[in-house]
């Protein structure tokens, strides 16, 4: 699992609102989450951007594996 799963969970969004938010298609979030896609650059700071305006506070790195 990567961090961006646990946070967007702990704040209570799904995959879909992360990908509104951040201007992305849902299937992108999806497919980063689970691994099968690593994000660009651009990707990953729109992604950042829409967790900071969820509740986010900014600590650690999304992409990153962590444990379940």
């Amino acid at each position: 699992m990567i961090l961006l799963t646990r946070k967007r969970k702990e704040l209570g969004f799904s995959q879909s609102k992360l990908a509104q938010v951040a201007d992305l298609h849902p299937s992108t979030i999806s497919n980063i989450e689970t691994g099968n896609l690593k994000p660009w650059k651009g990707q990953k700071k729109k992604i950042e951007t829409a967790m900071r305006k969820a509740g986010w506070d900014g600590k650690g790195d999304l992409f990153s594996e962590v444990d379940e």
